[in-house]
């Protein structure tokens, strides 16, 4: 296949990140790409600071679109605004806070010529003050670090931090209306992709972008809850079960609440205790994303009683 005939739509989403998106802006612009195959659409996600502002203001060699939503409606909203927007065959997933190298596209274009695929994930890096979750987050055999280039990537290891999809794919699989809060918007959409078409991701090894300045592990886990209290209940049986391993963890109850809590508490205490702190952070994530499970739940069976 010819480069020149791969034209991408880069989507960023992005809410209240005027300290991050500069820097995003200008690792786009120095992408070694043909200019004309290139358009940067911002979908902002209802910020009240200037990140509106720093897009318009920004000179980029590629054409720009912008649209502002008028209040935060959350990232499905977002991202499927700029879905709409989006005029070439390939997007390319980013979030505000992402500096891509600037070999990026050529990696990409690489990746689309040598395996055919309709999902393509790219490498993560992570950036953060917290020293041992930045270890954790980029441990080699977590996430993309963990496939050879071009292999198959099983579908959780989906992000849109750094992703490049075929657009077509959405005429057939959407995002989930329903995830209005924080996390599981990929890992819901990634898991319908691979019940309706099999074998599709790939990885894209050497397509790197940094995470810019991700919150310590108290932060991340905090929004798990979220993810837990409100989105992981709207998740297909299967899909959740594929995240919590056990079945019997999706029967809540008080006393299970109380546990995963407690253990939640440790976690926070313990995470950076040298020879567990990897196992620590799992336990975690799985504490806090049952922890917010559990406490819907249980609010919605008192209620029907």
């Amino acid at each position: 296949m010819n480069n020149q005939e791969i034209k991408i739509s880069i989507v960023i989403i992005g809410y209240n990140t005027e300290s991050y998106l500069s820097e995003t802006l200008k690792a786009i612009d120095k992408l070694k790409v043909h200019q004309e195959n290139i358009e940067v659409i911002y979908v902002d996600d209802g910020s009240n600071d200037k990140s509106c502002d720093i897009f318009n203001s920004t000179t980029l060699s590629y054409r720009k679109k912008m649209f502002k939503l008028k209040e935060n409606s959350g990232r499905v909203v977002a991202r499927s605004k700029g879905i709409e927007l989006a005029q070439y065959d390939w997007i390319l997933f980013l979030n505000s806070n992402i500096v891509v190298s600037q070999n990026l596209i050529i990696e990409y274009t690489n990746s689309i010529s040598n395996c055919d695929a309709l999902v393509y994930m790219g490498s993560l890096k992570y950036q953060s003050q917290d020293s041992t979750f930045c270890n954790y987050l980029n441990h080699p055999g977590r996430g993309i670090n963990n496939y050879k280039n071009h292999s198959l990537v099983h579908y959780t290891n989906v992000l849109f931090s750094n992703c490049l999809v075929r657009r077509s794919l959405f005429d057939s699989i959407n995002f989930n209306i329903k995830l209005r809060s924080y996390g599981g918007e990929e890992l819901d959409w990634a898991y319908r992709v691979n019940q309706k078409f099999p074998n599709e991701i790939r990885a894209s090894k050497y397509a790197i972008a940094l995470r810019n300045n991700h919150p310590n592990f108290i932060d991340h886990t905090n929004k798990l809850l979220e993810f837990g209290e409100f989105n992981f209940i709207q998740l297909n049986e299967a899909l959740q079960l594929d995240i919590v391993k056990y079945k019997v963890l999706l029967k809540s109850n008080r006393f299970f609440l109380l546990i995963f809590k407690i253990i939640l508490h440790l976690s926070f205490k313990l995470y950076k205790t040298p020879g567990i702190n990897v196992m620590i952070i799992k336990l975690g994530f799985l504490s806090a994303i049952l922890s917010g499970y559990y406490k819907t739940k249980l609010s919605s069976d008192f209620k029907i009683t």
